[in-house]
Formats: structure tokens, sequence, C-alpha cells
């Protein structure tokens, strides 16, 4: 009887055990649905003096088109970013289907040439990819004669070259760098073409004046008119070979000057 009575009392410990886990599910079910209800935000509870940002009113704005530079002819120039070999990024410009890029950037890119002039008032854009022109040839080519048509070549005004070195007497190219250097095609060319003009141009008119050298007896009796207190002789200089002039005059003056009676004049700095 004690056994039944124990068993009988577990059973019934578990039932009430069990109903009494179920109805606390069930209530904290219910309160839960509850709080929630009562707590969702509501659009009629929202003061009339809240501010709602211009992201929100209005929708969302398309791309702004890039800017336009010009309208001519109803066409459109706009800047268009031009990627280089996907290496460099440079700005050029777009008309219709057209692409055009800056001048400055193509005759580096490709070595080319060209420059602004102007005839009758307007400015035209004149292009070239080499130097070289065509020119007909005068008489059969000998060794000793013009060199092809170098004649017409003026090296020393190419865009490339930076001077005529005043101690070399040879061009300075900057077509491979910004600093200037000898280049050794360029100063082939210069001298090619100064041989060739020399053979086909009419010699320069040249006037002596005074000659150091006593054998010219043409110039040698040339009087000056040397200023007080300077002298003008004639002197052998052995590092020359030759006779010259020697003009001396006192330290403290800037330039001295010397009257030739042909009417000529001669600076001594």
């Amino acid at each position: 009887m004690r056994c039944l009575a124990a068993r009988v009392n577990y059973k019934t410990l578990i039932v009430i055990c069990a109903l009494f886990t179920l109805i606390t599910v069930l209530l904290w079910n219910r309160c839960s649905s509850d709080i929630s209800i009562r707590f969702l935000p509501r659009a009629a509870f929202v003061a009339p003096s809240a501010k709602i940002s211009s992201s929100q009113q209005q929708p969302p704005q398309p791309p702004e088109p890039p800017p336009v530079v010009g309208v001519v002819g109803g066409l459109k120039f706009e800047e268009i970013d031009c990627l280089i070999n996907d290496e460099a990024t440079i700005k050029g410009r777009r008309e219709g289907g057209e692409i055009y890029l800056p001048f400055s950037w193509v005759e580096k890119y490709f070595e080319v040439y060209g420059k602004v002039v102007q005839y009758d008032g307007y400015d035209r854009f004149e292009f070239q990819h080499s130097y070289s022109k065509v020119y007909a040839q005068r008489e059969p080519y000998h060794p000793e004669g013009v060199f092809m048509s170098f004649e017409g070549y003026n090296v020393e005004v190419r865009d490339r070259v930076k001077c005529i070195s005043g101690v070399e007497g040879v061009p300075l190219s900057t077509q491979w760098g910004p600093q200037g250097y000898f280049y050794a095609i360029q100063i082939a060319q210069y001298g090619l073409s100064h041989y060739s003009k020399n053979l086909t141009e009419r010699a320069p008119h040249v006037e002596v004046y005074d000659t150091a050298e006593e054998k010219d007896s043409r110039v040698s009796t040339a009087s000056w008119d040397v200023p007080k207190g300077c002298s003008l002789s004639r002197v052998y200089d052995k590092t020359r070979s030759t006779s010259v002039r020697q003009f001396s005059a006192p330290g403290m003056s800037p330039f001295h000057l010397a009257r030739c009676s042909q009417g000529k004049q001669l600076i001594s700095c």
C-alpha cells in the first residue's frame, strides 16, 4: 500500500507540473503579443513639426552629365577622359561621335610637328609628320658637290634645336631631353646644309678694314685715331702663329673706341 501511494503521488506531481508549465507558456505568449502590438510605431502619432530630410522627400537624381565646353552649330563640345594604353589619363573633347586629343600630347607621343601661322590676318594650323621635303635635283650627284637636297635645309630653326653653341659652332638638340646635348645626326645635317648652301648661294660680301699681316698691302697702312693714353700696335701671337693687333688702354674705363680713317670704329672692352 505504501508503494502504491508513493506511485500515485509521483504521477499526480508530474501531471501537476506539466499543467503548470503549459499554463505558463500560454500566458507568456499572450503577454508577449500584447506588448508588441502596443509598442508598434504609428504614423498618426508623428509630430507635425518633425523635419524630413530632402533625400526622403525627393527621389534619387540621375548622375550629372559631363560639363559642356561649348556649342557650335548645334554640336556640343564636352570634356572626356582618355585612357592611354592603360597607363595615363588625359583630358580630351568630344564633338558628336568624334574625339579630339590635345596636340601637345600628340606632338610628343607620335613625334610630329605643328604650329599656328597667320595668312592674310587669319590663323591656320600647319601639321607635318616630318621635316623632310622633296626637292628636284639640279644636276647629277658627285662627291664634291651639293649633298642631295641639303641646300634647302635650315637645321638651326627646327623646333628641337635649342640653340647654336657659340663655343663649338654646332646645334644643341632637345629631341631626347630638354637640357640640350650634342646629337651627331643633327650636327651632320647642320654641316651638310651649310656646305651645300656655300656651293649654291652667292658668296657673301667681305670687306677688310685692317689686318695685322704686313704682307697685305691693301689695309696694312690703315691709320687709326687712337684716344689719348691708349696704344695700338702689331705683335706676333705664338699661339695663333700670326701677327695680331694689340690695343692697350687704361683699365679705368669700361670700353675704349678707336676710329679708322675710313670711318669705321674699333671697340675694345
